[in-house]
């Protein structure tokens, strides 16, 4: 059925080759670009659960992969730009940044939100049990999702720096972890004055866990 449907548009398609494989875009005639064509091939989900055992991980089911956001950072991004994944699950995002990077020297940053959603519940016995679709992950030692993407984030980086390309990147492969606490009623108390730029900073201590960036050697 792809094959038909390049074959039909292939008047409006831009092949554009990448190594051993074509990017497709949509000509665009009143404009002198190209935009994303609706229509992306070779880049299966199943590539995503490939990504992770290359690294060594499992748990985590149908995670995107990486080729797709590296292709969509592309098209939609600059170098220079700061990449958010509000739903950053194993943290794919973070890869295809790192790998971007190392691969046309650019400066990117990534900024990953996610719940730190745990792999188990509680019974009756007080005893830890893997929840449902997650005994995976739990049986693999992960208490909570957000735990997976941080040990993505190491061992892509170690395995980017070893596939090292020569490019002008700024990756420094470390990162820094916040955790959302419950603000103390003092900062709640002092939030009428968030105008004053040395409460702010304080104000944002009090709300804030900040864990050293994990830096890798």
């Amino acid at each position: 059925m792809e094959q038909r449907k390049i074959a039909k548009e292939s008047d409006d398609l831009l092949f554009v080759k990448k190594g051993e494989t074509y990017k497709i875009f949509t000509k665009r005639r009143d404009f002198d670009t190209v935009v994303a064509k609706d229509l992306i091939t070779q880049i299966t989900t199943a590539s995503g659960g490939q990504d992770l055992r290359k690294l060594g991980i499992v748990g985590f089911d149908f995670p995107k992969p990486v080729k797709l956001i590296k292709f969509l950072i592309e098209i939609a991004a600059p170098k220079d730009a700061v990449v958010l994944d509000f739903f950053a699950g194993s943290g794919t995002t973070a890869q295809a940044v790192m790998e971007l990077n190392n691969e046309d020297g650019g400066h990117r940053k990534f900024v990953l939100a996610t719940l730190p959603e745990l792999t188990y519940t509680l019974n009756s016995d007080g005893k830890k049990v893997a929840r449902k679709g997650a005994t995976t992950a739990f049986s693999a030692g992960y208490a909570s999702i957000d735990e997976i993407s941080r040990n993505r984030i190491e061992k892509a980086a170690t395995m980017i720096k070893g596939n090292d390309l020569g490019t002008d990147s700024v990756n420094d492969y470390g990162f820094k972890h916040f955790r959302i606490v419950a603000p103390i009623q003092a900062a709640l108390d002092e939030i009428e004055n968030f105008a004053d730029v040395e409460m702010q900073s304080d104000l944002f201590d009090n709300m804030v866990t900040d864990f050293l960036p994990n830096l890798l050697v």
